[in-house]
């Protein structure tokens, strides 16, 4: 079982490092799902944002199109997929956010 940390690592990248080092520190498993929409950051994800907005039925391309509300929509939703998908299959226990 393991804990979903949705983070947008373009811009909190460092805060998420810290929460997931904080988190295993615990002995708490920590995948990093990053829902960025913008510049890709420094930080690592266990699910990168190609993944997320796959998961939503969009291609990651959605972001060059310039239209921020259809990237946060689609990164949404694609989170919300994959953490149903995960939950259902018994490996999240909680999500961070």
């Amino acid at each position: 079982m393991a804990v979903f940390l949705f983070a947008a690592l373009d811009t909190k990248g460092a805060e998420a490092d810290f929460l997931r080092e904080q988190l295993q520190a615990l002995g708490v498993a920590c995948v990093v799902v990053d829902v960025s929409c913008g510049p890709v950051g420094s930080a690592t994800a266990d699910i990168p944002r190609e993944a997320v907005f796959q998961a939503a039925g969009f291609a990651a391309d959605v972001l060059a199109a310039g239209d921020r509300a259809a990237a946060v929509d689609a990164a949404a939703a694609g989170a919300a997929r994959l953490a149903a998908e995960r939950f259902a299959r018994k490996e999240l226990s909680g999500i961070v956010a």
